[in-house]
């Protein structure tokens, strides 16, 4: 069973369901996110250990570059290659944009970063951010203002005191926020013993 955009699950009954599917042995649960494993299901996460596959394990190396690039018959140098390793950093949509350029013969530079960097901005703006809820929003522009945080800091940005329960709305709605390495007694995000996080 395959379960999709499970970062956009709001119901409890179906968050139930899910977990109940979990437990059964006559299913291979499957469950795709943009986030990482969400609070709800942390416990059965805990109890049952089961694999999570990072973006990072999805990225395309030097050879899945060159064989999608052979497959889409586009015209490439090394010097393309290595741009796209450093710039792409493995992200197949990127790796798409810059098949169709080469395919009209056009090598990717400043140009392709600008339309990647739009189309993407466009794609965040009018796919995604549209289903996160206003305070959500309104709490991220507030803080935006920084490159990193503490909890406390982002209390006294936002003047709110619900920042930790934000963070967490944040994490499950999307893979748009990171936190540095902290202590694992610490909690999920920017916990107020560490400090540590952005």
């Amino acid at each position: 069973m395959v379960i999709d955009d499970l970062h956009r699950l709001k119901s409890e009954e179906l968050r139930r369901e899910i977990i109940a599917s979990e437990e059964r042995e006559d299913i291979w649960l499957i469950l795709i996110s943009r986030s990482p494993v969400p609070t709800w299901l942390m416990p059965q996460h805990i109890k049952s250990v089961f694999g999570v596959i990072q973006e990072s394990d999805l990225h395309m190396g030097r050879d899945e570059i060159i064989g999608y690039l052979d497959a889409c018959d586009a015209t490439y140098t090394e010097e393309n290659i290595q741009y796209l390793l450093d710039n792409a950093q493995g992200n197949a949509y990127i790796l798409h944009h810059a098949a169709l350029w080469m395919k009209e013969e056009s090598p990717p530079g400043s140009e392709f970063r600008t339309e990647i960097r739009s189309a993407f901005a466009s794609y965040l703006e009018n796919v995604v951010l549209v289903r996160w809820d206003s305070d959500l929003l309104e709490f991220l522009m507030q803080v935006s203002v920084v490159d990193g945080s503490t909890l406390e800091l982002a209390e006294m940005i936002s003047g709110t005191l619900h920042v930790t329960a934000l963070l967490e709305q944040a994490a499950e709605a999307g893979d748009l926020i990171s936190q540095e390495t902290v202590p694992t007694v610490c909690a999920r995000y920017w916990s107020r013993p560490c400090g540590t996080g952005r």
